[in-house]
């Protein structure tokens, strides 16, 4: 489509033309029509003309529209889907290529709308208005449309490019820009390329090739432009996103499940039990047993590891199936093993995994979507080698079938 602009930009006359229902005009094969098939009240229909909704219908239309214009091209006549355009700056010209238009629809058995759609030797026309409205109507309708149109392109980066310097990322945009993005309006004329970044700049005016960005001056040889720098401060237009002041934002801080935990812990019997072994200033065999595997960490009851590398905070009765509620459920419900390493890391309390698998053996969604691994219930097992012939025999059986005459209703194939 921005061929198309472009070929047309700047002509003194220009003509529009609509394909008439260009879909039903391209036949289908014979062999091929059952394909289209459909059945209503009144009968069996078939398409002999291509419908709306095949597959690569578009394609083919849009293909069989090309080929039938395509020697005109060189006349400047555009084709876009089912759309055709023309444009001129001589107006004698201008309408002896409607007349071959004209021409090639016939030839090839098309027929171009009557309505208004179609537009001759004007110095303004539009295509493709009606797609346009429909996609962004509601976004047409709060948005001020003006002649001038400051196009805005970006993309993301690629592996490589992620582990570039800002100077050669900066330069990079720039050979984007210019040789894809752009390329089109530029070629040709001359213009101005702004940047904030220094080294652009100077890398870019400068005779001199550096080797690092050679490979992108060779690119940017075949443009006609001049470089200018301007500082970020005064780069507002470019940098206004990035450096719009954002507003300070109020968050509120709710207290933490450990927090909780500690609060839980000064009201549970077994953890007060604990708390006054370990606050014993002479303890006994057994105190001192309970003093190497407990510990108290900011107010909180905690368990020492085996290691004495790293401490778990000692869970209360209460809270101990939120706790498999979130090492179990909120982790996408793994299996008993997975789910206790998961505690372990964190948590402790007695009989820890034994609770951890008699809740995910109970796991709601974990028995509704889990498969067995084990063999189904029933007496199923391997039938014993047999010593002679018809030791054992299997039959099949179908059962609920019509009643006959003689009143049997279950059937043993052979």
């Amino acid at each position: 489509m921005e061929d198309v602009i472009q070929r047309m930009a700047g002509k003194s006359y220009n003509s529009k033309m609509d394909v008439k229902s260009a879909f039903h005009c391209i036949p289908i094969r014979d062999i091929d029509t059952y394909k289209t098939g459909f059945v209503t009240p009144d009968g069996h229909y078939e398409f002999l003309r291509m419908p709306f909704g095949v597959t690569n219908g578009p394609s083919t239309m849009t293909r069989a529209i090309k080929l039938a214009y395509s020697h005109l091209a060189h006349h400047n006549v555009n084709t876009y889907i089912d759309d055709i355009s023309t444009s001129h700056d001589d107006f004698n010209y201008h309408l002896k290529v409607i007349y071959k238009i004209f021409e090639a629809t016939q030839k090839a058995g098309f027929k171009l709308t009557r309505e208004k759609k179609r537009q001759f030797a004007v110095s303004e026309i539009t295509l493709l208005v009606e797609l346009f409205l429909k996609m962004v109507s509601s976004f047409i309708s709060r948005t001020e449309w003006k002649a001038s149109c400051h196009e805005n392109a970006s993309r993301t980066l690629k592996d490589a490019e992620t582990r570039y310097h800002s100077n050669e990322l900066e330069c990079t945009a720039v050979h984007w820009a210019l040789t894809e993005k752009f390329r089109l309006y530029l070629l040709g004329h001359k213009f101005q390329l702004i940047t904030d970044n220094y080294t652009t700049a100077y890398v870019v005016a400068k005779s001199a090739i550096n080797r690092k960005f050679a490979r992108y001056l060779v690119d940017l040889a075949q443009f006609d432009f001049t470089t200018e720098h301007r500082p970020g401060k005064q780069n507002v237009i470019a940098d206004h996103l990035s450096r719009f002041p954002t507003p300070p934002v109020c968050l509120t801080v709710t207290a933490s499940y450990e927090s909780d935990i500690c609060a839980k812990q000064k009201r549970d019997d077994f953890c007060q039990h604990i708390f006054r072994l370990l606050r014993e200033k002479n303890p006994n065999k057994r105190t001192m047993s309970i003093k190497c595997k407990n510990n108290i960490d900011n107010n909180t009851l905690v368990r020492v590891k085996d290691n004495n590398s790293k401490s778990v905070v000692v869970i209360v009765k209460g809270m101990r199936e939120k706790t498999l509620i979130a090492c179990h459920d909120d982790v996408g419900h793994m299996d008993a093993k997975k789910t206790l390493h998961n505690l372990q890391l964190r948590y402790w309390w007695p009989n820890m995994r034994k609770d951890c698998k008699a809740y995910v053996r109970s796991c709601h969604k974990c028995q509704i979507v889990n498969r067995r691994t084990a063999n189904a219930y029933g007496l199923l097992q391997q039938l014993p080698i047999p010593s002679t012939p018809w030791e054992i025999v299997s039959a099949d059986h179908i059962i609920c079938l019509p009643e006959t005459r003689n009143g049997i209703q279950i059937c043993c194939p052979n």
